[in-house]
């Protein structure tokens, strides 16, 4: 979990028209939301209840402990994902996607 100076919402590849009917594809970024000094997590991060199908990570309580935390989610740019509630900046996230050294390992082979 960090604290970002910014983040932004980004919509990629809008198409524009340049010279009369003579369309070209540009990669152009428009922001559609930008906000400063936000509590934000990596999305690969989340997870999702079954049932509410509400975002939620799990919040280390003590060695070896952890319990669910649902979070109340704002901007985001597809990498981070802006905290509204639910965590602090202070909370333990369990990394539960995290790569083994073997398994890059087995990649780079």
């Amino acid at each position: 979990m960090e604290m970002m100076n910014e983040t932004e919402n980004y919509v990629y590849s809008a198409l524009t028209k340049e010279y009369g009917d003579n369309w070209d594809a540009m990669d152009k970024d428009i922001v559609l939301e930008k906000r400063d000094s936000v509590l934000s997590i990596k999305e690969a991060l989340l997870k999702f209840d079954r049932k509410t199908e509400e975002p939620y990570v799990e919040v280390q309580t003590a060695e070896g402990k952890f319990e669910k935390r649902t979070l109340k989610l704002g901007t985001s740019d597809g990498v981070n994902i802006e905290v509204l509630d639910g965590v602090t900046l202070e909370d333990k996230i369990k990394i539960w996607n995290k790569a083994k050294k073997s398994d890059v390992k087995e990649e780079n082979d």
